[in-house]
């Protein structure tokens, strides 16, 4: 949920995830949500607040049933202590991905927080 902790990213394995984004109205009355992304297996989610340490911006709904593979930042923490090269692999893929997913969004004219 919006403000809650980015305590752990996943990486889905099978189903689908849809990233919902509320809005308001132009008085700032809450006006619904909608889906802004939908990610499909293959796909990491939660990964750029995992580094910045910044909370959830947004809403991670199932959309059917799913398995995930989760990397916590505890796990995160302890792998840049005694992995180092694995955790420079994992942050430059993870980024990878970022830039990627955000510009395919810029491109359909979407912006919005991830």
């Amino acid at each position: 949920r919006p403000g809650d902790p980015a305590d752990f990213a996943f990486l889905l394995v099978t189903g689908h995830v849809g990233v919902l984004d509320d809005f308001c109205d132009s008085h700032g009355r809450h006006s619904g949500a909608s889906f802004v992304e939908c990610s499909v297996p293959g796909q990491f989610t939660g990964e750029l607040n995992l580094f910045t340490g910044e909370s959830r911006k947004n809403r991670i709904v199932a959309t059917e049933d799913l398995s995930m593979w989760t990397i916590t930042r505890e796990s995160l923490q302890q792998m840049q202590r005694d992995q180092l090269q694995l955790a420079f692999a994992f942050q430059s893929i993870a980024l990878r991905y970022a830039a990627h997913r955000m510009n395919l969004s810029m491109l359909d004219g979407h912006v919005h927080t991830v």
